[in-house]
């Protein structure tokens, strides 16, 4: 347990000066919040029952945290291992499982932060005003819904050097969140694209907040899609890290 708290605290320390990440995936999302909210108008306007300048806080609270799950998770691990560092690993009390388990609960707790920030700018800014219940619910679901995204972010890093781990792990984060619903509501879509869009794990996500947030029942489906998600995507990096463990002993 002490190997996994200081691996976690190491990893969570380090992301925190990461100033590119914190940029795109931090201040982007408040500033579209802000641009999204004041061109679409707030007022009355409603989105599926849900005021539009609370959808959007759902949208860039959930866009915050999937960005800084992928591509913080993706870049780090192509470049520890195009480093040789998973080699190093091997010679250290540190086991692989304490190695991604701390990364996933360092990116948990910055996608935390991601969320927090975003929902304090729709309080203060937007004088979004919700209950209690609601807040935490809709806060602790996006972390759960976060999951897939920092397993995918996983095996992005095992097959991709540096470079190409930050262009994919963004280019993936950018189409599923535009597909998702994220930037505009699913319902504005072609019918042809809302197909595709409700197959994304974004949407499957975000749905379920957005349910939260409209004081409805959230769908199973989305629940079990979002964990069958998160299921074959870990799967498939703790696959990947096995053979490159393997490979490079």
């Amino acid at each position: 347990m002490h190997q996994f708290l200081a691996q976690a605290r190491f990893e969570t320390m380090r992301s925190l000066r990461n100033r590119r990440l914190l940029l795109f995936s931090w201040a982007l999302p408040i500033a579209y919040y802000f641009l999204l909210v004041n061109i679409e108008g707030s007022g009355d306007t409603r989105i599926g029952g849900v005021p539009l300048k609370v959808y959007y806080l759902i949208s860039m609270a959930a866009f915050s945290a999937i960005g800084s799950a992928m591509n913080g998770t993706a870049s780090r691990i192509a470049f520890e291992r195009t480093q040789g560092w998973l080699k190093l690993l091997r010679t250290t009390p540190l086991s692989g499982r304490h190695y991604v388990v701390g990364k996933a609960a360092s990116q948990l707790v910055i996608a935390a932060g991601s969320v927090a920030v975003v929902y304090l700018c729709g309080y203060f800014g937007e004088s979004v005003r919700l209950p209690a219940s609601v807040w935490i619910l809709s806060f602790l679901w996006i972390l759960v819904g976060t999951l897939p995204f920092i397993a995918l972010g996983m095996w992005i890093g095992m097959v991709s050097g540096t470079n190409a781990a930050q262009s994919v792990s963004s280019g993936l984060y950018l189409v599923m969140s535009l597909m998702g619903g994220l930037w505009s509501p699913m319902q504005l879509m072609p019918l042809w694209l809302q197909r595709i869009g409700k197959a994304m794990p974004t949407y499957r996500m975000a749905e379920v907040a957005w349910s939260i947030v409209a004081k409805t029942i959230p769908h199973l489906g989305d629940i079990l899609v979002t964990l069958a998600y998160f299921l074959a995507f870990a799967v498939l990096a703790a696959w990947t890290f096995g053979r490159e463990q393997r490979t490079s002993s």
